[in-house]
């Protein structure tokens, strides 16, 4: 019986380790996360999404960019355009 009582008493210490390490593992995730949705919505900051425009085949988009830029004065604005073809 002792030797089963080591036995269990040692798988009780390691699954209480194990319980530990997944609960630290899982505050990292969490503040991982946290800290990519962060940065997600820094790199958003400046990000101008148009959409349901339609494409025409001769024009050249970045000039296009470039001009609406220019004429909402919007400075170093990102500018990202979803054209619906």
């Amino acid at each position: 019986m002792s030797k089963f009582n080591s036995k269990l008493e040692a798988l009780e210490q390691a699954n209480t380790l194990l319980i530990t390490e997944n609960s630290d593992l899982k505050a990292n995730i969490s503040l991982l996360e946290s800290k990519l949705d962060d940065q997600e919505q820094y790199s958003r900051r400046n990000l101008v999404r148009v959409s349901g425009i339609q494409e025409n085949q001769s024009e050249n988009t970045d000039d296009l960019i470039m001009y609406w830029q220019k004429y909402c004065n919007a400075g170093t604005m990102s500018v990202l355009i979803l054209l619906n073809v």
